[in-house]
């Protein structure tokens, strides 16, 4: 006896994940191609506030409810895979460029992201769809999103990871569907039971025949189940309507923490167990103003970048932990890989290591976990992230 499910489900292994750097912030657009990455994670969460309706009435009871602002807190978390060619960006680029504000590249050579102090920041547009070879099932997308945080981390004998945490301007969700009736001139009527499987903001397949697209909904009439396209379509009533994503390119392999070297205050690389930075932009989005359920601007913080680097507590390198009680400016410098195109190179010139305790266990070796804060010397040049 076998078991077989009759309903398809859906499995984050089946993820297709695109990002890209909006020309217009808070300006959705569609995902190209060459938009898509691969990643571990990516979790969009939406929430709309309700509000208790007490006014007046004959009852203890609540009657009403009503929507009051809206806000969407998002994650991803991926390897850091370079693009295997120097001066090609690499896999999810517009995150990069997001964490840190200022991108540089040099043909051939290297791809640059550094800090700024300019009060323009770069937002991103992310689509997530869930989907196999035959079902289209779910399928997410954010716009407006900017980085509060973004954490590299190596070890060794593992891939080299990436996260990024913020928050977003606008979320849509796109089930799937069939035409409740022929369209016409981009009015697309769905069945009723699925009117909340399409938002303004969704993009959507309407199969008819052989005919695929990639049509935006840009108009919603929930009492009608009426959603107004971008485009008119030729589909009759039956039709399949199910969110779409253009076909996935995607290049490079994960950055594996067998190579490389990091230094603490310049001399000798030493041999570390692992290396963390966190680039932290304490943004504050305007979502007090009226009359707009999502925030529509920002306002950059005090940024703070923070690390640790742990190691052995070796008879040489017992120094490097004592040095916190100097509060000098000391270099950290993380290189990743060796090869040219697969690199990441972390510079941070200006730190300030902070105390911690020697990790002493009861008989096997005493390890250092150094934390440190790095500073600016004239201003945003606390830290870069290049790959080279």
């Amino acid at each position: 006896m076998s078991l077989t499910s009759t309903t398809p489900h859906t499995f984050g292994r089946n993820r297709q994940f695109f990002s890209l750097v909006e020309s217009t912030p808070f300006t959705q657009e569609k995902p190209a191609t060459t938009d898509a990455a691969k990643v571990i994670t990516a979790n969009f969460d939406h929430k709309v506030e309700r509000i208790n309706r007490n006014a007046s009435r004959a009852t203890r009871s609540l009657l009403e409810r009503y929507s009051g602002k809206g806000s969407v807190a998002w994650s991803v978390e991926a390897e850091v895979i370079p693009s295997g060619t120097e001066g090609t960006p690499p896999d999810l680029h517009p995150l990069y460029y997001a964490g840190m504000g200022a991108y540089a590249n040099i043909s051939e050579t290297s791809d640059t992201y550094s800090l700024t102090d300019s009060q323009v920041l770069k937002t991103v547009g992310m689509t997530q769809r869930f989907a196999d070879a035959t079902v289209f099932n779910a399928m997410e997308a954010i716009w407006g999103a900017w980085v509060e945080s973004m954490t590299i981390t190596a070890k060794t004998g593992e891939a080299a990871k990436v996260k990024w945490e913020g928050g977003a301007g606008g979320y849509a969700f796109t089930g799937t569907s069939t035409l409740n009736g022929a369209m016409s001139a981009g009015a697309m009527i769905v069945q009723t039971a699925d009117d909340y499987n399409f938002s303004v903001g969704s993009i959507v397949d309407v199969v008819f025949g052989a005919l695929v697209g990639n049509y935006k909904v840009t108009g919603a009439n929930r009492s009608t189940h009426t959603y107004t396209l971008d485009a008119s379509v030729a589909a009759d009533t039956g039709s399949v309507v199910r969110p779409y994503v253009p076909a996935q390119t995607t290049a490079g392999t994960p950055l594996m923490g067998l190579s490389g070297s990091i230094t603490i205050g310049g001399g000798s690389a030493i041999p570390i167990i692992d290396y963390e930075v966190t680039y932290k932009h304490n943004v504050k989005p305007l979502s007090d103003e009226g009359l707009v359920q999502y925030p529509t601007d920002l306002i950059p913080g005090w940024r703070e970048v923070t690390g640790k680097v742990s190691f052995r507590a070796r008879k040489d390198l017992l120094i490097k932990w004592a040095n916190t009680a100097g509060y000098a400016n000391t270099a950290i410098i993380a290189t990743i890989g060796n090869t040219a195109g697969t690199r990441l190179v972390c510079t941070n010139t200006y730190c300030e290591l902070d105390y911690s305790a020697l990790q002493a266990p009861e008989t096997e070796e005493v390890m250092i976990s150094l934390p440190f804060t790095a500073k600016g010397s004239s201003g945003a040049d606390e830290g870069t992230v290049a790959f080279t």
